[in-house]
């Protein structure tokens, strides 16, 4: 990875003063990765599946996460490869063994509001959180929900898949900085039948059950 070449092409009028270190790790989640500063020392961090991906790419990469450091909104062709190349990741991503209560609200929801045309990601049971309440990760494909929901009135635990599989649907927009819940994406999440409702109902829900507060949809 060229980190000056990449870095020049976000940033042209800034000089470039720092070193670079890149480390692969089989510690991440596939296709992660995270960079940080210090002393002007940039450490690249990535998941051990970028070794085989494009150099243009990974240029991509690396420039994302300089502008998720340094800020800034310039879009460059290698960010566009990129995030093009995350939003292939979920129809070659491997189906891993989802959880048949899940299976059976992704079913739901799908055929309800999708008309069946959704892949299934894999469906898997997190931690007990009402921090994070699910999440989906376009890397892998999968949907992960908070445990609190095993015991939730269906309609309850279909409104938080139903959010997640809109993830799912809409994945993200833009270029230098991703946005996940845009104007589309709320405007589906307002289809569900008695959206508000549920949306108060959810809260009446979680409130018991709270350690630390919610800190809204992911």
């Amino acid at each position: 990875m060229n980190i000056q070449q990449a870095f020049t092409e976000v940033y042209p009028t800034k000089q470039f003063n720092y070193t670079t270190e890149v480390t692969f790790s089989g510690k991440f989640k596939p296709y992660n990765a995270r960079i940080r500063l210090r002393n002007n020392h940039l450490h690249f961090s990535v998941s051990n599946e970028w070794k085989t991906v494009d150099e243009d790419i990974t240029k991509g990469l690396v420039q994302s996460l300089l502008l998720r450091l340094f800020g800034g909104k310039q879009a460059t062709l290698n960010i566009q490869l990129y995030n093009s190349f995350l939003k292939k990741l979920p129809s070659v991503t491997e189906r891993k063994q989802s959880e048949p209560m899940l299976t059976e609200s992704f079913q739901r929801v799908n055929e309800q509001y999708f008309f069946s045309t959704m892949d299934q990601p894999t469906l898997v049971w997190g931690q007990k959180s009402t921090r994070t309440l699910a999440h989906y990760n376009l890397h892998i494909d999968t949907i992960t929900m908070s445990t609190i929901f095993t015991d939730a009135p269906i309609h309850l635990r279909d409104y938080v898949m139903y959010h997640e599989m809109l993830h799912k649907k809409h994945q993200f927009s833009g270029s230098a900085r991703r946005q996940f819940h845009t104007p589309a994406f709320r405007a589906d999440e307002r289809m569900f039948k008695n959206a508000e409702q549920c949306e108060k109902e959810l809260n009446a829900f979680i409130r018991p059950r709270q350690r630390k507060r919610w800190s809204g949809w992911f």
